[in-house]
């Protein structure tokens, strides 16, 4: 349970940390910052992992934040993207 709860946290944390970081980002003409929809849908895999803090929950958590970080790419602002999605990579979701 500990775990579980350590887990949690460092996921929240992850979130938070994803919508500070590119909350700065300016949408161009190409569109390659238009990550709106990534982005709710990466909320209602935290939310959904809150709730429920199941693998399948984490996992799905997992992928989402990895898809926002690979579409706001061309976006990077203060926290490099390599570090945040290998951060992600690192979160082992076996424990639960």
């Amino acid at each position: 349970m500990k775990k579980s709860k350590r887990i949690a946290t460092y996921l929240v944390a992850m979130a938070s940390v994803v919508m500070i970081s590119f909350t700065g980002c300016e949408k161009d003409n190409s569109n390659s910052c238009d990550w709106e929809s990534e982005y709710q849908a990466y909320m209602q895999k935290v939310n959904a992992f809150t709730a429920n803090q199941s693998r399948s929950n984490c996992t799905a958590l997992k992928d989402s934040a990895l898809k926002l970080i690979n579409k706001i790419g061309n976006c990077e602002q203060g926290v490099s993207i390599k570090e945040a999605a290998e951060a992600w990579r690192q979160v082992d979701c076996s424990g639960l």
